[in-house]
């Protein structure tokens, strides 16, 4: 299952779990079609528009802030919370496990992204950690040469790069067009 799916899978669950009494939604009148909240529901819950929520729940997070996200997550696990907080309170390792906040780290992945003229972009990325600076991190991304992504980076570019003259070679003049090629080739 790609994560689109499971991402689309895992929010339409959680909506179907929460009844609207459970959620303190009112309920209107006339029958429900889906079991547990609607979409319009998490979305008022969450301070999203139904619109930006229905485009999560299709799976497309790319662009979405942590804000949001939380705020979703807020509005659809509220039995998570609870059981959270069960558990903090009777297990005293549990406790010390959630208060030490100890995450994995993806230090290397895909990053999928879509912009608005070129579509989906998918970039490879690798994050290192500064040894000056605990805490920081510093992200590279990498385009696969010859990829749809490499493409549409070099289109990009292009509409960024500013007019040569005719007597200049394409790329010559700022140097964009090779560093974009240096880029995409390693």
């Amino acid at each position: 299952m790609d994560s689109r799916s499971e991402i689309s899978s895992f929010l339409t669950s959680r909506r179907a779990r929460l009844s609207p009494e459970e959620a303190g939604v009112p309920r209107f009148g006339g029958a429900r079609r889906v079991p547990g909240l609607r979409r319009e529901e998490v979305a008022h819950l969450a301070g999203v528009s139904a619109d930006h929520y229905a485009r999560l729940e299709r799976g497309r997070i790319s662009g979405a802030s942590r804000e949001v996200l939380e705020a979703v997550a807020r509005a659809l696990q509220r039995e998570l919370i609870e059981i959270v907080g069960t558990l903090t309170t009777r297990s005293e390792e549990f406790s010390e496990l959630w208060a030490s906040h100890d995450v994995l780290r993806h230090r290397s992945g895909t990053k999928l992204l879509t912009h608005p003229d070129v579509g989906d972009l998918e970039f490879g990325y690798e994050s290192f950690e500064l040894s000056t600076d605990p805490g920081l991190v510093i992200l590279v991304f990498t385009v696969e040469p010859g990829s749809r992504t490499a493409e549409a980076m070099q289109l990009l570019a292009s509409w960024a790069a500013p007019p040569h003259s005719e007597d200049e070679a394409p790329g010559t003049a700022t140097g964009r067009s090779e560093a974009i090629e240096r880029h995409s080739s390693r």
